[in-house]
């Protein structure tokens, strides 16, 4: 059994990765297809 603290860690993380696959990867993804047009 988790402990309520176990479940609410796992949330957190779960919620932080979550906003930084939204905050980072995307900006990330798009600065390299601008870098990708740039070149071409």
């Amino acid at each position: 059994m988790k402990t309520k603290v176990g479940l609410g860690k796992e949330r957190r993380v779960k919620i932080r990765g979550n906003m930084v696959e939204k905050g980072f990867i995307a900006p990330i993804y798009k600065g390299k297809l601008i870098v990708l047009k740039s070149d071409t």
